[in-house]
């Protein structure tokens, strides 16, 4: 195991914020993931799990010893594909894909590592992790073991988990295993999926469509970047909805459980803040949803864009935006 010192985190988080680690780690194997842990818990160092850096948000240098997570390898046995942590998310659907295991098609394209995907139980055009999740590995860092766990004590929900409330500082995931199906159930509801997918789709179909989707709506965070989706879309009553429906018809909502889905870019575009920037941080023009880092953002420019637009939103509907990358430290 390698600690470097003093190390630049911009090559580490897709948002190119360059903060730095005080040490990092950057482990291949479950020894290393123990072997750092224990370390960091014998110096009282406060320890930071990182993998593709694709939903994080670092706000500021970070102390005590950060581990990124690298451990590779994956394997389909019957319909259960098992991968590292460290495995490109978007290789491992392609992965699926091509081996006729479906289930994770519209899951295609999201930036980061499969490690994450838990965390943040991943989701787009009507499919999320969950959906699909059998179980995963994780080092517990209270009983220094590694152990199993299954999809009732992840705690998942929209965009969220225990990874990133209660158990944030207890585990850290090593594999993830997924129930995929043999049988093949397209989910083409969402605006323009169906179209580009064709009459008759396949998941190669429903993949390519997704994947053309989100190169237009997305900016490529090589180019430009960001994390993607910077907040989630806000959940409602019905009887809020549908004082917000008498002064904005046009608002668009999705059913979710009992209650209603709003759609974020729709309100931050129509707040105004579409465009709008701060330092080095802006709100892109392609896609309102997300904040891009013009070349010299600072954590400090992406803290002050936040609010100016949750400030904004809030004034103009009374609704409050939760940031949904994870922030550290």
């Amino acid at each position: 195991m390698e600690i470097r010192g003093d190390v630049s985190l911009a090559p580490f988080n897709t948002l190119g914020l360059d903060v730095r680690a005080r040490r990092l780690v950057t482990a291949v194997s479950r020894e290393d993931v123990r072997d750092a842990a224990r370390l960091a818990r014998a110096e009282g160092w406060p320890l930071h799990v990182i993998g593709g850096g694709s939903n994080i948000v670092l706000t500021g240098d970070l102390p005590g010893l950060t581990l990124r997570l690298a451990l590779r390898g994956r394997s389909l046995g019957g319909q259960r594909i098992t991968a590292a942590a460290g495995e490109d998310w978007d290789s491992l659907v392609d992965f699926s894909v091509s081996a006729g295991a479906c289930g994770l098609e519209n899951l295609s394209a999201i930036p980061g590592t499969v490690g994450a995907a838990p965390v943040q139980n991943i989701g787009a055009y009507g499919v999320q992790l969950s959906d699909c999740f059998e179980g995963l590995q994780a080092y517990d860092r209270e009983t220094d073991r590694f152990v199993r766990l299954g999809p009732g004590e992840c705690g998942f929900g929209y965009r969220d988990s225990v990874f990133k409330s209660s158990a944030r500082a207890r585990f850290v995931i090593c594999e993830v295993t997924l129930r995929m199906s043999a049988t093949f159930r397209a989910v083409i509801a969402y605006p323009g999926v169906a179209e580009r997918a064709g009459r008759n789709p396949t998941p190669e179909a429903v993949r390519r469509a997704i994947i053309a989707i989100r190169r237009e709506k997305l900016p490529d965070p090589v180019r430009c970047p960001n994390v993607g989706s910077f907040f989630k879309n806000p959940v409602v009553s019905t009887a809020r909805l549908t004082a917000l429906h008498e002064r904005y018809p046009r608002m668009p909502a999705w059913p979710e459980g009992d209650a209603h889905k709003l759609a974020a870019a729709w309100l931050i575009e129509q707040a105004g803040c579409k465009g709008a920037g701060c330092g080095g941080a802006a709100v892109s023009e392609l896609h309102a949803l997300v904040i891009v880092n013009r070349g010299n953002a600072t954590p400090a420019d992406i803290a002050r864009l936040t609010a100016e637009i949750q400030a904004r939103v809030r004034e103009n509907f009374g609704v409050g935006l939760e940031v949904e990358p994870d922030r550290l430290p």
